[in-house]
């Protein structure tokens, strides 16, 4: 069926859709039947019959369930972009204080923290995490330098990345974290992981 829809309007997501459609009627159909011949037969339904029915209709379900969760998350890919997700950073140095870190980061608009060394080529990302775990009154004797984590050359990636283009890029060098670069070389910026998953996962 997903693939004579499929051929039909060329569209990989809507056979995949109707598909899973069609699985889910044919689940519960599944599940129906002891119910069906037992009414024709005018016999009580067979327990052995119920149970392995709703057994296999459930399992037709889940997989059709899954294929709509798939077919749902391919449609949200192109609509990614590295530059739209990713969130504004300050860079620092590694014995800079959080709290003037932090500072920096509010004045600017900022909402993550690169690390860099005495050259400005970034060593470690801020994570968020910890740095939410610093009491407020210890910010200004905690190095921002504790709070992040070391920095993957890798995976620095380009503002103009989009769709599947952005997720083959970040497959390729997995991380919590990803250094989104402007072609200009101007302004710093980083995409968390979470960040896209968050984007696949919801509208």
């Amino acid at each position: 069926l997903r693939a004579v829809v499929w051929g039909v309007t060329k569209d990989e997501r809507r056979g995949t859709v109707v598909a899973a459609w069609g699985g889910r009627v044919v689940a519960v159909l599944v599940m129906t039947i002891p119910f069906w011949t037992a009414f024709r037969s005018g016999r009580s339904p067979d327990l052995v019959s119920v149970v392995f029915s709703v057994a296999i209709g459930f399992f037709i379900w889940q997989g059709a369930s899954q294929a709509l969760t798939s077919a749902a998350v391919h449609a949200r890919v192109p609509g990614l972009s590295a530059r739209t997700l990713a969130r504004p950073a300050v860079v620092v140095v590694a014995d800079t204080p959080l709290a003037e870190a932090l500072r920096r980061a509010e004045a600017e608009g900022a909402t993550a923290l690169v690390v860099v060394d005495a050259s400005g080529r970034p060593v470690a990302i801020a994570n968020p995490s910890a740095v939410d775990a610093v009491p407020v009154e210890r910010r200004p004797w905690v190095p921002v330098s504790s709070v992040s984590s070391a920095f993957d050359p890798r995976a620095a990636i380009s503002a103009d990345l989009v769709g599947n283009d952005l997720l083959q890029a970040l497959l390729a060098v997995p991380s919590d974290s990803y250094l989104v670069v402007e072609p200009s070389g101007q302004g710093v910026a980083v995409l968390s992981a979470a960040d896209v998953e968050q984007a696949l996962s919801h509208d």
